[in-house]
C-alpha cells in the first residue's frame, strides 16, 4: 500500500488516539490489492509445478507407494491450473 497517494484530511477526527486514520483512494487500492493476488495466484501456481518436480520426479518404478505417486500425479497439475484460473480473475484488463 506504499504506493498509494495518502489523503489525511480529516481535521474534526476524534479517535481513540486522536490521530486521523490513512484514506486512500479506493479504485487505486483496489487496483494495489488486485495485483498483489494476481501475484500470489502465480506464485502459488510456480509451488505446485515445482513441487510436482520434485514428488513426481523419481521414476515410478523406484516408489515403494505406487498408490502415492499415481495421486501425485493428478494432485499438483489439477492446483496449477487452479491458481492459474484465479490469477485470471485478478489480471488487469489491458
Amino acid at each position: 500500500m506504499s504506493k498509494l497517494k495518502v489523503y489525511e484530511d480529516l481535521d474534526d477526527y476524534i479517535g481513540y488516539d486522536d490521530t486521523p486514520p490513512m484514506m486512500y483512494d479506493k479504485s487505486e487500492a483496489d487496483k494495489v490489492i488486485a495485483r498483489n493476488k494476481y501475484k500470489r495466484c502465480l506464485a502459488m501456481a510456480q509451488e505446485c509445478e515445482e513441487a510436482y518436480n520434485r514428488e513426481c520426479g523419481l521414476n515410478p518404478e523406484e516408489m515403494t507407494n505406487k498408490e502415492f505417486y499415481r495421486q501425485q500425479i493428478e494432485f499438483w497439475p489439477r492446483w496449477s491450473s487452479k491458481w492459474l484460473e484465479l490469477a485470471d480473475k485478478f489480471k488487469e484488463a489491458k
